[in-house]
């Protein structure tokens, strides 16, 4: 399972770089998306997409055009938080 964990982050290192995997952020701001990977997704690229699934369901609801921090902090609340048995 290590392998796997290790190729999330490689990809998450790249990714602010990069294009964005979602237009959901395109305009966001490079320190949001490095606070998120900190607190909430930890380089996992299945806690990013719950975050994006989130944060596009919240954009449509409150009618913004681009990720902010209260919204991100919205989409954590929504969040499972599952622990290991």
């Amino acid at each position: 399972m290590g392998g796997r964990r290790s190729t999330a982050c490689r990809w998450t290192r790249s990714w602010p770089s990069s294009r964005p995997f979602h237009p959901a952020w395109t305009d966001a701001d490079p320190e949001l998306i490095a606070l998120c990977d900190r607190e909430a997704a930890h380089g996992n690229f299945r806690a990013w997409a719950k975050i994006t699934h989130h944060l596009t369901v919240g954009m449509k609801e409150t009618g913004r055009a681009c990720v902010d921090e209260e919204l991100l902090r919205w989409a954590y609340s929504k969040l499972s938080h599952r622990r290991a048995a």
